[in-house]
């Protein structure tokens, strides 16, 4: 039999009774994490449900507002606003700059079609385009439940020369996840040009 610090024998009685308290201290313990996981839970759960602040700065002047989480449907006003942020992302540029052009679209286009814009983008860049120009003038943008078509003006401009060109594009938007820098969650899916000239 063992001897213990205080001189005492220990026997299977005392081996008993020392697991039974390692036994309950262990218990205590998981006791108390299980319920600092429970408030852990409900204090993320609250804050998760609860309406969030929006700060807005203009200027110096902050104001605090209480926002309301809600899906909101896209109307064709929508539609509009973010087609032509795309066009201007795409086709306005100055220098034909295929990675700058692609970093600009990234957020806004899906995978598959990313893959092939730059691929199209990278045939088309080469060293005569450097010194090229274009700006686009949209005349109008019509959206409709297959894709959103677009009539537009290229103003091309290489060294001296000016060329206006018009274009008809159609473009197929599907529905995706909002992010930072899509907040509206609309990618483009592919574009079909029809060039006027």
């Amino acid at each position: 039999m063992e001897k213990g610090a205080s001189g005492m024998t220990k026997g299977p009685i005392n081996h008993w009774v020392e697991m039974n308290r390692l036994l309950r201290y262990y218990q205590t313990i998981t006791a108390g994490l299980a319920l600092l996981l429970i408030i852990v839970t409900m204090v993320a759960t609250l804050l998760f449900i609860s309406d969030p602040v929006v700060v807005t700065l203009q200027g110096n002047e902050k104001q605090f507002n209480i926002g309301k989480r809600k899906i909101v449907d896209l109307n064709d006003q929508d539609i509009v606003q973010f087609v032509s942020r795309f066009l201007h992302l795409r086709y306005k540029f100055d220098g034909m700059d295929a990675p700058k052009i692609m970093a600009n679209v990234k957020p806004l286009v899906t995978q598959g079609f990313y893959k092939k814009l730059s691929k199209l983008l990278k045939k088309a860049g080469s060293s005569k385009t450097k010194g090229l120009k274009q700006k686009i003038l949209i005349e109008d943008i019509q959206v409709t439940d297959q894709a959103v078509l677009i009539f537009l003006d290229r103003i091309i401009k290489l060294e001296k020369i000016k060329v206006v060109a018009p274009l008809e594009v159609a473009i197929e938007l599907v529905k995706g996840r909002p992010t930072v820098w899509n907040p509206m969650g609309v990618y483009v899916n592919g574009i079909i040009e029809y060039d006027g000239t």
